[in-house]
């Protein structure tokens, strides 16, 4: 038996995949596959992932709702000796449910991050796991308190091994000089993408509101674009 992990690819995601390889760790586990999906592909991604009759299956920060193969992706799970699915999404109540009767424990929690709900199913009493939540929803919730939370979603944005990462992560290594390094080259790249999009800002009055509309290079986060133009023009 060994353990399969699809997590989405972002600093949550991240974090919730490296509590669940620190679980593994801890029963002596191990985990066969890791992968990192996104959105619109994680539907196919999930279809393909590579389950063995007798695994446990981990689906983490994902939600169902932007699955379009979601039938089908259950089928697939099935294969599966368990299944553990997390998403602090909104989710349906009928959709939830029709996860549930297909043998998946879902775990749909709203307002805590997938790290949190691993951190409290799988090592409720483990110091670096609740440090893996605490740090998932710092950036997820927009609580922006622990420095480590943007500079790990930076390392992420700027095309570091998320793999890798969450290796690192899992055995409570939550910093490293050599991630300082790799970060202060990303945030002159990002600082210049950044200035690149604000020369292109658009404002246009939509009902009572000023809305702000501009195409971000791919290594600048969807957060952060929308942040950069806040700060520019407060009026947004």
């Amino acid at each position: 038996m060994a353990w399969i992990v699809l997590a989405f690819g972002n600093l949550d995601g991240v974090c919730s995949s490296a509590v669940i390889r620190r679980s593994a760790l801890l029963r002596g586990m191990r985990v066969r596959h890791l992968e990192f999906s996104s959105y619109p592909r994680v539907g196919q991604d999930l279809e393909n992932l590579p389950v063995q009759e007798g695994d446990v299956v981990f689906v983490l920060d994902v939600s169902p709702v932007e699955i379009r193969s979601l039938e089908r992706v259950l089928v697939k799970l099935k294969l599966a000796k368990a299944v553990y699915w997390n998403t602090h999404h909104n989710v349906p109540s009928e959709m939830a449910e029709r996860i549930r009767r297909s043998g998946v424990e879902f775990d749909n929690v709203l307002g805590v991050s997938s790290a949190g709900m691993s951190s409290t199913k799988f090592l409720p009493q483990d110091g670096v796991a609740k440090e893996l939540s605490s740090i998932a929803s710092d950036i997820e919730f927009w609580k922006r308190r622990d420095e480590r939370s943007s500079k790990l979603a930076d390392l992420i944005t700027s095309g570091k091994d998320k793999s890798k990462l969450s290796e690192s992560l899992s055995k409570g290594v939550l910093w490293s000089p050599e991630w300082e390094k790799e970060l202060v080259v990303y945030e002159k790249k990002k600082k210049d993408a950044l200035s690149q999009m604000l020369k292109k800002l658009i404002v246009r009055n939509v009902s009572k509101w000023k809305v702000g509309y501009a195409l971000a290079d791919s290594c600048i986060s969807s957060a952060d674009a929308g942040q950069g133009m806040l700060d520019a023009h407060t009026e947004i």
